[in-house]
């Protein structure tokens, strides 16, 4: 991606959520500079990959249809298996990525821009 061009949209992640969002903004609107940018090797790396498909870990904060006791269970139950996973001797046994940004506007993506760099996200 040339990084002095300016996009309408910056779609991060190739993956079925991404490749879906570049469909639907190209077919349905009039938005015309459009990116998709994809950090790995390859689209479809994580969680559309066929071996991680629906190994996302929930941790009850963005499940809307959950109850709050429920929220709160499947919160403490995630960061036990979190903990186990990142203290686990086979550190190969899972990948931790960031769940999705979504920042409309140029007030919105300054502010993303902004969280990104004070929080040394990768």
């Amino acid at each position: 991606m040339n990084q002095d061009k300016i996009y309408d949209v910056v779609i991060i992640g190739g993956g079925i959520t991404g490749a879906s969002i570049l469909y639907t903004l190209s077919k349905y609107t009039n938005i015309q500079k459009i990116a998709l940018v994809e950090k790995y090797g390859d689209v479809a790396m994580v969680q559309s990959s066929r071996t991680n498909n629906s190994q996302t870990l929930h941790s009850g904060d963005i499940e809307t249809h959950y109850s709050f006791e429920k929220a709160k269970f499947v919160k403490k139950e995630a960061e036990y298996l979190a903990a186990y996973l990142e203290n686990h001797p086979n550190q190969n046994m899972f990948l931790k990525v960031h769940k999705m940004a979504l920042a409309i506007g140029k007030e919105e993506v300054e502010q993303l821009i902004k969280d990104w760099t004070k929080n040394n996200l990768r």
